[in-house]
């Protein structure tokens, strides 16, 4: 089994890299052209998003089965968690033609758990059943809600799973054969596993139900209900607004020459002024020299590594009030401890999303 999951792990990486690489180069030709670079620079972000899935997918595993994950846990609206879900899997219910049906619950129904890790299982079962269903397919996310409980349940008409697979399917780097789809579609098999783990995690249990081949499936996600007060409102999630025409001067570190340069221009473009520094002396300097309100500071850089970096960067001054953001490649609990140690206000794992970077932004007053 070992094998073979590191065969399809390859083959699953090689996937979005060739659209990604070859979209690159035909940019390189096209890059005068507007109208015919858009829709490849579509093509290159959903690949990459693809990729980021995989690899974040492969990090939660390993973090769930070593004890390492941690749950942001708060009082959330079931409602929102699915519609959060839901907004996600649009573009490929879309792309498939299927039809999406949705029984959302009253505002009041809520649970206890952590708001994103909650809507990745929703999202990974809604994505499983448009993936097993065939074009025009349709399917449904519905909710019931007991005194004490609540289940959601995703349903389809696709392909279905025979009964000796369906006892195996949560286990590790299980893929079940459907309808020849199983080809074409690809996936590591730890979608579901990661549904089944994180769904533990919040005292709850997950079951399939199928007839077999043909007859499609119903996954079924059982969570424990809280008691609200009157009045009580759920945890919203906000998302910060953008900064506007509040501008700043932030300084970038980064060895990788390709990821600074291409931060600061995402920067640039947001209205701030930015200094690019490819090693942690090298930044020191262009901090004294223009005293930045902020830093995104690589980790991993040979010689002086981003922590080092970050307790200088406190030293220098006028620097000493600097929001420091960690922007590395690790993302373990030992490496966010260390960040906090070294003086870091946030941590944020490569790739960072737009919307991430943009909320490191609006900290700036």
């Amino acid at each position: 089994r070992k094998d073979e999951f590191l065969a399809t792990l390859a083959h699953e990486l090689r996937n979005p890299l060739a659209p990604i690489r070859t979209g690159v180069e035909v940019l390189k030709q096209v890059v005068d052209q507007p109208e015919k670079a858009a829709p490849l620079i579509g093509v290159m972000e959903r690949q990459t998003a693809q990729m980021v899935r995989l690899i974040d997918d492969l990090i939660d595993v390993s973090r769930i089965t070593r004890g390492k994950m941690e749950l942001r846990a708060a009082n959330i609206a079931l409602r929102d968690v699915l519609t959060a879900a839901t907004e996600s899997v649009q573009p490929v219910m879309a792309m498939r033609s299927h039809e999406l049906l949705i029984s959302l619950p009253d505002p009041g129904v809520q649970v206890h758990g952590d708001f994103s890790r909650l809507a990745q299982v929703f999202s990974n079962l809604l994505n499983n059943a448009a993936r097993y269903t065939p074009v025009s397919g349709t399917i449904h996310l519905g909710v019931e809600a007991g005194e004490n409980w609540v289940t959601v349940s995703v349903t389809d008409n696709g392909d279905g799973i025979e009964p000796e697979m369906q006892a195996a399917i949560f286990e590790m780097f299980t893929q079940v054969k459907r309808s020849g789809y199983s080809s074409t579609e690809g996936g590591l098999g730890i979608g579901l596993t990661l549904v089944r783990l994180i769904t533990d995690l919040h005292g709850g249990t997950v079951e399939v139900r199928s007839a077999g081949k043909g007859k499609g499936s119903e996954f079924v996600i059982t969570l424990p209900r809280i008691s609200v007060s009157p009045g009580a409102g759920a945890v919203s999630q906000v998302t910060p607004g953008r900064a506007g025409a509040e501008r700043g001067k932030i300084l970038v570190i980064d060895d990788g020459v390709a990821t600074a340069d291409t931060l600061a221009l995402f920067l640039d473009l947001e209205g701030f002024e930015t200094f690019t520094a490819y090693s942690g002396r090298e930044g020191l300097g262009l901090a004294r020299e223009h005293r930045p309100q902020m830093a995104f500071v690589d980790i991993g850089m040979p010689e002086m590594d981003g922590n080092e970096t970050a307790r200088k960067l406190r030293e220098i001054p006028g620097c000493e009030s600097i929001i420091l953001v960690a922007l590395t490649g690790w993302g373990q609990e030992e490496d966010r401890r260390k960040t906090n140690e070294a003086g870091f206000n946030h941590h944020v794992v490569k790739p960072a999303a737009p919307s991430t970077l943009r909320e490191m932004l609006d900290l700036i007053g």
